[in-house]
């Protein structure tokens, strides 16, 4: 195991970072963070294929927030994807979001 890789596959844009990765079988989940406009996102793509193809990403954090530092944990249920999030004038807050 391990002794080959595929090719890189560019999933979120030049400005994602801070990513993490959650499977469960051949299920995988990718959450990170990426500047869109004014505002920070959390977007989250996934594969039902092992990583040979990966869904549009979708963005989970609200538009009106700077969102950043994505965590995803595989539970039996699904995923579990926490961040954090902030918006203008108001303190920072904890948000999970829960998926099949």
């Amino acid at each position: 195991a391990g002794s080959s890789w595929s090719r890189p596959t560019r999933i979120g844009g030049e400005t994602a970072q801070r990513s993490d990765l959650a499977s469960r079988g051949g299920d995988l989940v990718v959450v990170w963070d990426e500047n869109l406009g004014e505002r920070s996102a959390v977007l989250l793509a996934r594969s039902s294929d092992a990583g040979a193809s990966w869904s549009r990403p979708l963005r989970l954090s609200s538009q009106a927030a700077d969102a950043s530092y994505p965590r995803v944990v595989a539970t039996r249920w699904g995923y579990s994807v926490f961040w954090t999030e902030a918006e203008p004038a108001k303190p920072a807050r904890l948000r999970i979001v829960t998926t099949k």
